[in-house]
């Protein structure tokens, strides 16, 4: 698509919109995450059907091209700029020094034009000391034709447009400056001192690229080599899909969409998983806590007999026993068993250690995951083809099957992003948030289970499960989202 070639608009909606009556739970009735509330009292707190209205991804926006985005900039700002009758050029140099806060502007404009002209540079200070214009370049020293500035400061063109191409070439197209003052040269002046097309061209697609950068209502798309331009009603932390390249972003950080994480947290998550998880595992793996005095322990050597330098315990490395003991009981080693010590005043460090392993393997688990549900995806694509051949069914019977994939793929891609939100997650909505998180988690597990082992007859289980599933994402993202502002965030320094 060539960057003239609008978008037409759209209307991001993460979920179906769809509603569903059946908010049943798949599988038996296990619940693993609700010690303290019954299930009753924990799905009453659930929220019903959830129309599109109120759904928490439900975002505004519209993909523009270039051409498209640069019009919607000059007719945003038309409108201030034939209100305090200032050209449409010197305004959106205005708007962008004051971050867009048009109420602002327009205020402190009314109040002192000059003061927010001369704050923004458009205009020579007035304290500024009288230019004496020579008759020769200051630059290069030499006698010929000078431009002369609105500062009253000349140069020759040549080191004029030198200067110019200089800031096109670094990216700076809005900050252009007058080469011995703060004066800043307007688009209409640079493009009178620079004659190639080609860098008229850049100079505007840069002038663009920085007017958009600190817009809180329009954003480049992350995606590789994409020019797409997104425009959006209100800044929030939603999903966006450039409708050029298929990226999904979230629009305020421009990562990966990663509800029900807040931005900051989700930053401090993968800078956490890119410090530690090298070492952290190196730990898990090759180091022990000494069940006596709980200092972590390495082993050097092939003997599971250890003894601590620090208290001077013996035990065994494989089952933690004591060594004393272990010649008769040597049958417990083979045996599973959980630690009874975590949690419980354990090491400060091995406790730390156990939390983040916990949430990273399940994190881990799920991006692994998605990667085999994409397998699964093309394996029964391939399948229903097959199917039509011989003869079994038509597309349209066999369609219910690919939309539960991609509702599949929808739902991991979301309990992988509740990982890092738990890790943060402290105080009394922590219970409640596991046990939701335990719901869909096994809604998850319910339709991919059918999903592997469907029959065309299996449509109403799957769709039934289907709207279970979608329920339960859906129950969880409002509840936990920062829009509902429901939840009490603790993110200490030693995990931030």
């Amino acid at each position: 698509m060539s960057q003239d070639d609008g978008i037409e608009d759209t209307t991001s909606n993460a979920s179906d919109d769809d509603d569903d009556d059946d908010d049943g739970d798949g599988g038996d009735d296990y619940d693993p995450y609700a010690p303290g509330l019954s299930e009753g009292e924990m799905d009453s707190q659930d929220l019903g059907d959830i129309s599109p209205t109120t759904d928490p991804e439900s975002y505004n926006y519209k993909c523009l091209s270039f051409s498209d985005a640069k019009k919607s900039l000059e007719s945003d700002a038309k409108i201030t700029s034939d209100k305090l009758k200032v050209s449409l050029e010197n305004v959106q140099f205005m708007l962008h020094f004051y971050f867009y806060d048009v109420d602002k502007l327009e205020k402190v404009y009314l109040e002192d034009s000059n003061k927010v002209l001369e704050e923004t540079n458009l205009i020579p200070k007035s304290n500024a000391k009288t230019v004496v214009m020579p008759d020769y370049c200051p630059i290069c020293y030499d006698q010929c034709d000078l431009v002369v500035f609105n500062c009253k400061h000349s140069f020759c063109l040549s080191c004029v447009s030198t200067h110019i191409e200089i800031h096109i070439s670094s990216g700076n197209a809005l900050k252009i400056e007058c080469l011995q003052c703060s004066l800043l040269l307007n688009r209409h002046f640079v493009v009178s001192c620079i004659k190639d097309v080609q860098l008229i061209d850049k100079y505007d697609k840069f002038l663009l690229k920085n007017l958009i950068e600190t817009h809180p209502l329009y954003c480049w798309c992350p995606g590789p080599d994409c020019g797409c331009i997104v425009k959006v009603d209100f800044s929030a932390s939603k999903p966006v899909t450039c409708q050029m390249c298929s990226t999904l972003f979230c629009y305020i950080c421009k990562h990966n969409y990663h509800a029900p994480s807040p931005c900051t947290q989700f930053k401090n998550w993968l800078k956490k998983c890119q410090d530690d998880s090298e070492t952290m595992n190196y730990i898990c793996a090759n180091t022990k806590d000494c069940p006596q005095c709980k200092v972590s322990i390495e082993k050097s050597g092939g003997c599971n007999h250890m003894c601590c330098r620090n208290c001077h315990w013996d035990f065994c490395w494989m089952c933690l026993g004591s060594w004393k003991a272990h010649a008769t009981e040597y049958y417990e080693c083979s045996k599973y068993k959980t630690d009874p010590s975590i949690g419980d005043g354990g090491n400060s460090a091995r406790e730390s250690l156990n939390k983040y392993l916990h949430y990273y393997s399940r994190w881990k688990n799920h991006i692994q995951s998605l990667e085999l549900e994409e397998q699964t995806r093309s394996q029964i694509n391939e399948h229903i083809q097959g199917q039509i051949k011989l003869g079994n069914g038509t597309w349209i019977d066999w369609q219910y099957l690919l939309d539960a994939v991609d509702l599949l793929l929808k739902c991991r891609y979301t309990l992988k992003f509740t990982y890092a939100y738990a890790y943060y997650l402290e105080g009394p909505w922590k219970e409640m948030f596991e046990y939701h998180q335990a719901q869909l988690e096994r809604e998850i597990e319910n339709l991919s289970w059918k999903i592997e082992h469907s029959k065309q007859t299996d449509t109403v289980g799957i769709v039934k499960q289907m709207n279970i599933t979608k329920q339960k994402r859906l129950t969880l993202l409002h509840q936990f989202t920062s829009e509902g502002e429901t939840t009490q965030l603790k993110v200490t320094s030693s995990e931030s």
